[in-house]
């Protein structure tokens, strides 16, 4: 990003920076993608997302939740409270 890449560049099958960082975990790496404004409704050839990959790697006991401060979706531990 330092260097002027483009956010939302795709590899051959579409997959993003988006959505390898967030397939394998790097929660950091998709915090910075989605403060670079990258597309969040990004899908490769398959038809995934990031939100989608992001969503199967939630540990038991925690859900998905969108963050309005930080503008992003986040997993949380526990119960959403009204």
């Amino acid at each position: 990003l330092a260097a002027k890449a483009k956010v939302d560049a795709a590899d051959q099958d579409g997959a993003t920076a988006l959505i390898y960082a967030s397939r394998n975990g790097h929660e950091a790496v998709v915090r910075q993608l989605l403060a670079a404004k990258a597309r969040i409704d990004a899908a490769e050839q398959s038809g995934y997302t990031a939100l989608m990959y992001a969503s199967r790697r939630i540990k038991a006991g925690e859900e998905l939740q969108w963050d309005y401060g930080a503008g992003y979706w986040a997993a949380h531990d526990g119960l959403v409270q009204s």
